[in-house]
């Protein structure tokens, strides 16, 4: 399986999407994490993680506009999601092909980290544990305690016609 994130085949796919006139077009690559602790009664009760990831494709031709998704990120799925966008865009001529320089992309205006992954799954428990222990302490009458600590990380990345990138994490 080949990177589809690798700018040259993210060029190679803008230039599969893109048709001869058309107005405006990019890709839109998403990654996303989320992760969520329950404590009942002094323990944890659930404990959930999940990944969505994907890449869409739009093209705008006049009045028409083109979309097409793919949650593979594999070059070959993101090539036929980037031809199924032009073909609703109605292809018809050439274009300049774009370029995409690696390395070049937006600066980046703070770090791209997700802080779930430096905090251990023990120490999050440690947190709702000690969560029910300060609430119980505050008042002898609380018999029953519900926490939760949930996080979420996403990674949005633009692609435009021009070869521009924008990103947001």
């Amino acid at each position: 399986m080949s990177d589809p994130l690798r700018p040259e085949h993210l060029a190679r796919a803008l230039n599969t999407l893109v048709p001869a006139g058309a107005d405006d077009a990019d890709l839109y690559l998403q990654h996303s994490t989320t992760e969520s602790l329950s404590l009942e009664e002094g323990r944890v009760k659930h404990v959930s993680a999940s990944t969505s990831q994907g890449i869409g494709a739009r093209v705008v031709k006049g009045e028409v506009s083109g979309h097409a998704y793919t949650d593979r990120l594999e070059l070959s799925a993101l090539l036929e999601a980037a031809r199924a966008a032009r073909t609703i865009a109605d292809d018809r001529g050439q274009r300049t092909p774009v370029n995409i320089a690696s390395g070049h992309g937006p600066k980046a205006l703070y770090a791209a980290v997700n802080p779930a992954q430096g905090v251990a799954m023990r120490e999050r428990r440690a947190l709702l544990e000690h969560v029910d222990r300060f609430a119980r302490e505050l008042d002898k009458r609380v018999v029953q305690v519900f926490a939760g600590l949930a996080c979420s990380h996403t990674d949005v990345r633009i692609v435009r016609m021009d070869g521009s990138e924008l990103r947001d994490v």
